[in-house]
């Protein structure tokens, strides 16, 4: 008897002091995944992660990558978790985990969703090693350069750009504010003159990393186009500029976890509230507005982005193009000359060798699958 009940007394004292040791609610008790205030950790090279100089758990931020290979069961859905490649210029080349945390707060996945294949990135996370393969759990990424094409509200808002694509819009000027329950501070937008209406938000991600605007401004924002199956709407998911000059910082001291400088805070029963302003109607005319700022001329209802080569030479030509049809070839031409074929690469760029001497021009032309083509700007070569 005294046996069973110094094992039933030392039971209780072990449930106590695990009791004890259990940290309460808040940040102590917050899955490894979510960013805390402040640094996302030091610039590393990938090579040092995929060789295990980087030690498991360490919080880094990568120099300058491209996005070589995606891995999407399903690239749409928040709920759904996402990897993709990247590789730099010390040649290491790693997986990225986009991890669905399930959680109202923080979902890597729904706030920051996925780059495309050949995008230039920057990526914070938390270093892993599983399976015998050094990886990046990601908190964040961050495109390099923006690239994408520069629409009219009206496009987005009928449409024309399938989810996953990264826009410029023309000038829109914002209609409400509001804050959810998931983190999100989101405004309705639409061109000045009444075009269509595109619903933009912007992400725990990047709290503090671009200002909250008010009722009446008028911006000309960059961001990845979603359709919001449950509420029927497109929508830029998340914003990461309001102007070429504003746009989210690549660095490492720009994570955050906390919402901007006087943003009300939600109750745990509210399921949201305008701010300022209020509900829109979705159904808005067409403005006469153009997409224009690009310089990029198409044909045949192609929208194309191009943006050159990280490491272009004297014999490299390469670019990436993004495009609203398949892109079935691409071609370049220096200093005026004749087009040249390009090939496309394993990684998701179109390139080829050949001779274009320094201080000249290069042009790309995309041709898509429906016979619409898309000639870019002139680039400084290299």
């Amino acid at each position: 008897m005294r046996l069973r009940m110094r094992v039933q007394i030392a039971w209780i004292v072990l449930i106590v002091a695990a009791l004890l040791a259990t940290p309460g609610a808040g940040a102590a008790t917050r899955p490894a995944s979510i960013p805390p205030d402040g640094n996302a950790g030091p610039v590393v090279t990938l090579a040092a992660v995929a060789s295990g100089k980087v030690a498991a758990g360490t919080e880094v931020t990568t120099q300058t990558s491209t996005v070589t290979s995606l891995s999407c069961p399903s690239c749409d859905e928040a709920t759904v978790a996402a990897d993709f490649r990247i590789k730099d210029a010390s040649g290491g080349s790693v997986r990225v985990h986009v991890p669905n945390t399930f959680q109202a707060t923080w979902n890597v996945k729904k706030q920051n969703f996925v780059p495309l294949v050949g995008m230039p990135v920057v990526v914070q996370g938390v270093v892993g090693h599983v399976n015998g393969e050094w990886l990046i759990t990601m908190k964040r990424f961050a495109d390099v350069g923006h690239p994408g094409p520069t629409v009219h509200a009206y496009e987005v808002a009928a449409g024309r750009f399938p989810t996953g694509t990264f826009v410029w819009l023309d000038p829109v000027k914002v209609l409400n504010r509001g804050h959810w329950d998931d983190g999100d501070i989101t405004w309705d937008m639409r061109d000045p003159a009444g075009g269509g209406l595109v619903h933009v938000e912007l992400t725990p991600p990047y709290w503090g990393q671009l200002r909250v605007l008010n009722v009446g401004d008028t911006v000309t924002p960059y961001g990845e186009v979603r359709f919001d199956p449950d509420h029927n709407w497109w929508e830029l998911h998340p914003v990461r500029c309001w102007s070429h000059s504003e746009c989210v910082p690549t660095v490492a001291g720009f994570v955050r976890n906390g919402p901007p400088p006087g943003t009300p805070a939600t109750t745990a029963t509210s399921t949201g509230f305008y701010e300022q302003g209020g509900p829109v109607p979705l159904s808005t005319p067409l403005s006469s507005g153009s997409s224009s700022g690009t310089g990029v001329t198409t044909s045949g209802g192609l929208a194309a982005s191009f943006a050159k080569s990280l490491n272009p030479n004297e014999w490299w030509v390469e670019v990436m193009v993004h495009a609203n049809q398949p892109i079935v070839g691409v071609d370049a031409s220096a200093n005026g000359g004749p087009w040249i074929a390009l090939s496309a690469t394993s990684w998701g760029t179109w390139a080829k060798s050949f001779f274009v001497p320094a201080g000249s021009h290069v042009q790309f032309r995309a041709h898509s699958s429906t016979g619409a083509t898309a000639t870019s700007v002139s680039y400084a070569w290299p």
